[in-house]
């Protein structure tokens, strides 16, 4: 699943201070399901709709922890508005994108139209065109892991805190990183909405992700 870990482990990077304990008694009320999902009958990610979303628990290569949720907020023809909120110790922030995916098969028809940020703080800011012009190629990078199809390399049963999925996809997937090379494992399921993430680690080093819960309705928006 090309760019996930890269994408998650960005992620979880970009945080500001607050306190921790409240972040760490969040971690610990997680809940955990026994769900049980069939098993898949194409490793396509379902179509996009508003009110899903996603809860990742991210891992850095430190240890550090981060919640990131991804949602759906709204749909306007082939355009889509999509909210990514970040909680860690250091607080919570949020940004919403209206991106055009154009076929869901290639990053490089993805486009961003605007782009909103929420600070710790409560403000909110609207990037300009220019800079928006300038994150381009990261923010593809970024989309392109949250949504696009992508190919398997087999499929096995595998157990994570949203629930047991049987025969999920798998792949492993080799990338350069700031000019490192890294190699991720990566599960998922069409089941799950958006990338159908369950689990992404990286191989022979610390980091990855696990979802701990979705849904196929229910997402508002922060802003």
């Amino acid at each position: 699943m090309r760019g996930l870990l890269v994408c998650s482990l960005l992620l979880a990077a970009c945080s500001h201070r607050a306190g921790p304990s409240t972040f760490d008694r969040e971690l610990a009320a997680l809940p955990a399901t026994d769900a049980a999902y069939a098993p898949p009958r194409s490793p396509k990610p379902r179509a996009l709709a508003p009110g899903q979303w996603v809860k990742q628990r991210v891992v850095d290569q430190d240890g550090h922890h981060t919640l990131v949720t991804t949602k759906v907020i709204g749909l306007f023809g082939h355009q889509v508005w999509l909210e990514r909120e970040t909680e860690s110790e250091q607080g919570t922030r949020a940004r919403k994108l209206l991106v055009g995916l154009g076929d869901r098969n290639d990053a490089r028809t993805i486009d961003v139209f605007q782009c909103w940020l929420k600070h710790a703080d409560g403000r909110v800011e609207k990037l300009a065109p220019m800079l928006i012009g300038a994150e381009k190629p990261r923010l593809q990078s970024e989309l392109a892991a949250l949504v696009l199809a992508r190919p398997a390399q087999g499929q096995e049963d595998i157990a994570v805190s949203a629930g047991r999925f049987a025969r999920a996809y798998k792949a492993r997937v080799k990338e350069r990183l700031l000019g490192v090379e890294v190699e991720s494992e990566s599960w998922w399921h069409p089941e799950v909405p958006l990338n159908g993430a369950l689990r992404t680690r990286r191989v022979g080093a610390p980091g990855g992700s696990e979802l701990v819960a979705f849904g196929l309705r229910g997402a508002k928006s922060v802003f």
